[in-house]
């Protein structure tokens, strides 16, 4: 007979039935941990997922969601057939999957059912933050959430509120501040649809809209960011940094006068403890940290603020190694200086920075 993965992928209901009706295990996992149901979803077979699932097949898996199988397919009859047998708590991804890839039909149907709205706020959500959280998107998909939203908003759009937070973030990472009207939008007062100081876990690491603005170097939203009364400057985003950082990576950020006093005002006071600390499970990559930190540094030297540089000074002692010393070393900080060199895990053999 043939392979059952194999006949679920061609739509073979034939064998699909006898396997069933000799006593064949249909929920059996591959090696891979994909179940015949997967395969059929995945290959768009209407008529064998239908046969599937009737006889018993499980929609939920431990591993991975069939049901955003079939919303990345776009294939919105699987998805209707579905959704009867998931939880939408488990299911946020494919909501998420389905405006960031443009099936709006399947999304409008999702959001029908009313498990997405703003009541579930705080039953669900729990997995995308203990998580990966979303998947990182590109700018096609600030563009979905764009068109989705405001098609939507005067009619009320009820959703759980970690998704209006979401499309904040897409929105403030958006090219040459394309997404200054969503997120004003989703930002208006005195009801706005999103938290200016939400984390979003991408791909494993938190986002705040602060830090993902000022990692894109967008000045407009980052003005209308820091004008919202009730934003957090200090907060943290990905690499555990600061706004300020992230804004500073870019040596084109403060060559202008509007660049110059988005980084004032993010030049806030750090507490004594506030200081950056380095961890490979924190920011997944040492050179990417360590990259980002000597950009960072160079464009603070070229800029030759004294105020501006002891700041960046005071934030990343503990985390910057020996990069740190053309900065010190400029800025006359003898005490850093000190504490560099007395570090006992900082070894002769580092090549030494070139001053």
């Amino acid at each position: 007979m043939m392979d059952l993965y194999q006949a679920a992928a061609l739509g073979d209901t034939k064998v699909i039935l006898a396997a069933a009706e000799q006593g064949y295990d249909i929920e059996k996992p591959d090696t891979d941990g994909k179940t015949p149901l997967w395969f059929a979803v995945q290959h768009d077979q209407s008529d064998a997922s239908r046969l599937l699932v009737t006889r018993g097949a499980n929609v939920e898996t431990r591993n991975f969601s069939i049901l955003e199988v079939a919303v990345q397919r776009g294939h919105t009859d699987i998805v209707a057939l579905l959704w009867p047998y998931c939880k939408a708590e488990k299911e946020l991804r494919s909501l998420e999957s389905a405006i960031s890839l443009g099936f709006h039909e399947i999304a409008d149907f999702l959001v029908r059912s009313g498990e997405f709205d703003y009541q579930h706020s705080q039953a669900y959500g729990t997995d995308l933050l203990t998580g990966n959280g979303f998947p990182k998107r590109d700018c096609a998909a600030f563009q979905e959430w764009e068109s989705f939203i405001f098609a939507r908003h005067e009619g009320q759009l009820h959703l759980n509120r970690l998704f209006f937070d979401y499309a904040l973030l897409l929105s403030t990472k958006a090219d040459h501040n394309a997404g200054l009207r969503l997120a004003k939008l989703l930002l208006k007062e005195p009801n706005p649809k999103a938290d200016v100081n939400c984390g979003i876990k991408i791909n494993g690491r938190f986002e705040t809209p602060l830090t993902a603005a000022a990692e894109a170097g967008n000045l407009e939203i980052l003005a209308a960011l820091i004008n919202c009364p009730t934003t957090n400057l200090s907060i943290r985003g990905k690499y555990n940094w600061p706004a300020l950082l992230h804004f500073l990576v870019s040596p084109q950020s403060i060559t202008t006068e509007k660049g110059r006093a988005i980084a004032q005002r993010l030049s806030v006071k750090t507490h004594d403890d506030d200081h950056l600390w380095f961890s490979t499970w924190e920011t997944g990559s040492e050179t990417g940290f360590k990259t980002g930190l000597e950009a960072a540094f160079q464009t603070v030297i070229q800029f030759g603020d004294d105020t501006l540089m002891k700041q960046v000074i005071e934030l990343t002692k503990g985390a910057t190694g020996i990069s740190i010393v053309p900065l010190l070393i400029r800025a006359n900080e003898s005490s850093g200086l000190r504490w560099i060199v007395n570090r006992p895990n900082m070894h002769a053999s580092e090549v030494p920075p070139i001053l």
